[in-house]
């Protein structure tokens, strides 16, 4: 059903840019808006051709804005980039036009190539943000269509139990689609990634990037969502993960992931749209 839709729509982008967007040359930033452009088509592309086809609405037509800095949409100072899915817009910070880009533009169709070796990772910033943008709107928008935000508010509690689970769903999310490398670990260290005994963990814990903490968040995250990823493919999978918050249950973190994983294969193992449920 979405299998092309985000691909037509960025190839269907129409340039909105101010007339004093543009530095002198004039004609040399057009070329670098328009370049942005085709890249945001091809990163688009690298996407579906790598995870499958969008499970989650996506704009028929987007609009390319080229706007100041200072605009809202940027006042986290995390990206020159924005993808806004209810309105069919995504803007560019100014500055972006002097980002620098691949040669040839087409090679950003491989989406690994990028990921898998530093030196590109470095070379070309605009890349991740590209991608960032797009993920971000994606999971916000399946979010959104339960009454929810993402990511999930737990991860501004206060709560270690609340905050904890939700930052370990922001970090699985973003090593999978940031690392093609399965991860590696001792199958015997599970219960010191998922603590059978949260309320240990929490005495334990002295500082906030404590190593353990980091590692839970890390590694904890992305052991919950792997195998759902496996069984039933990345866009679906990040559309439940989005849809449905990972809450801590009775103090332990094990037996809360393995019912969370339940609760999931559950769910998708229905013929339903997961936006109903």
């Amino acid at each position: 059903m979405f299998s092309r839709r985000m691909i037509l729509a960025i190839a269907c982008f129409s340039l909105s840019v101010p007339a004093l967007a543009c530095e002198s040359p004039i004609s040399r930033c057009h070329e670098a808006q328009d370049d942005l452009a085709a890249l945001v088509n091809f990163r688009s592309q690298a996407i579906e051709t790598t995870f499958g086809a969008y499970a989650a609405p996506m704009p028929d037509e987007v609009r390319i804005e080229f706007v100041s800095g200072k605009d809202e949409r940027f006042h986290f100072g995390l990206t020159p980039v924005a993808l806004d899915i209810q309105h069919g817009k995504m803007a560019f910070t100014r500055g972006a036009t002097s980002a620098k880009l691949p040669n040839p533009l087409s090679w950003a169709k491989s989406y690994w190539a990028y990921y898998n070796n530093p030196l590109y990772t470095n070379s070309f910033p605009i890349i991740a943000s590209i991608d960032s943008a797009i993920w971000n709107a994606y999971l916000r928008e399946a979010a959104r269509q339960r009454g929810l935000a993402w990511p999930h508010t737990q991860c501004g509690s206060i709560d270690l139990g609340k905050r904890l689970p939700c930052e370990m769903m922001v970090e699985g999310v973003l090593g999978f689609i940031t690392s093609s490398r399965d991860v590696l670990f001792n199958e015997n260290r599970i219960d010191q990634i998922w603590p059978h005994d949260f309320s240990d963990f929490r005495r334990r814990l002295w500082r906030h990037e404590d190593r353990e903490y980091a590692e839970i968040r890390r590694l904890g995250g992305m052991l919950l969502l792997r195998p759902l990823i496996d069984e039933f493919g990345a866009q679906r999978a990040l559309v439940y993960v989005a849809q449905h918050p990972f809450d801590l249950r009775n103090e332990d973190l094990y037996a809360s992931a393995i019912a969370y994983q339940e609760g999931a294969r559950e769910i998708l193992r229905e013929p339903v749209e997961l936006a109903a449920r």
